[in-house]
């Protein structure tokens, strides 16, 4: 019988142990993958009750929308429970706001709402996606019958942001008369314009022999055709 050698014996070990640190670390990487949502994962809005709050805990990177980005790597979800009827909701609304503390100002994060999940459609003005984070801000209206209340889905992303900015994110039932947060825009300036005009050249030039200063050297003048000479 032929016997098996320990050198065998230890490649087919390391084989093994190769195998098993590979079939971890993948299995690792699917897990905490899947762990990247935002933190804390969920939270239920009650109407007039207290806020609900999360922050960001993707790796960060750059993505143009939802389209291209990568969940957990350049987006994050929130899951955001309405509580109660939208009656339970009268006069009142649930405003979402995004923010970052990033000093510069350059952290770029987009928010989108979605009726259930990620899947499901995007919410009556459940869209903001300012140039940079001012913040970004969603107002819900349960009164009206394509949003109302129960499961929405908080999905941020990270149009140019770095772990190093995390957004904040908060959930608020505020009254349906609140104005928007943001800033309006500038009014249109209808007031006189200050710029500069050019002028067109006097026609054809012509040189003078002499003038007020006398004929110099390093002096050549020119004035306008017919409009005479300067003494």
């Amino acid at each position: 019988m032929k016997k098996i050698s320990s050198s065998m014996t230890a490649r087919a070990t390391l084989g093994a142990l190769f195998f098993v640190i590979s079939v971890f670390l993948v299995v690792f990487a699917l897990f905490t993958t899947g762990l990247r949502s935002a933190t804390p994962s969920a939270g239920t809005l009650n109407p007039g009750g207290a806020t609900v709050n999360w922050a960001g805990t993707a790796t960060g990177g750059s993505s143009l929308d939802e389209s291209t980005c990568v969940e957990g790597v350049n987006c994050d979800t929130f899951i955001l429970t309405l509580s109660g009827t939208p009656a339970d909701w009268t006069g009142l609304k649930a405003r979402l706001t995004i923010s970052c503390a990033d000093p510069s100002g350059v952290s770029d994060y987009d928010l989108y709402v979605h009726k259930g999940d990620n899947g499901g459609p995007i919410v009556p003005g459940g869209e903001s996606a300012h140039g940079g984070t001012p913040p970004e801000v969603v107002d819900l209206d349960p009164s009206n019958p394509a949003i109302g209340t129960g499961q929405f889905s908080v999905h941020v992303v990270y149009f140019s942001a770095t772990a190093a900015f995390q957004y904040s994110g908060s959930a608020s039932a505020i009254s349906t008369s609140a104005a928007s947060a943001l800033a309006p825009s500038a009014p249109q300036d209808n007031g006189p314009k200050i710029g500069f005009e050019n002028f067109e050249a006097p026609g054809t030039l012509v040189q003078v022999a002499s003038s007020s200063q006398g004929p110099t050297a390093h002096t050549v003048e020119y004035m306008g055709h017919d409009a005479g000479i300067w003494d």
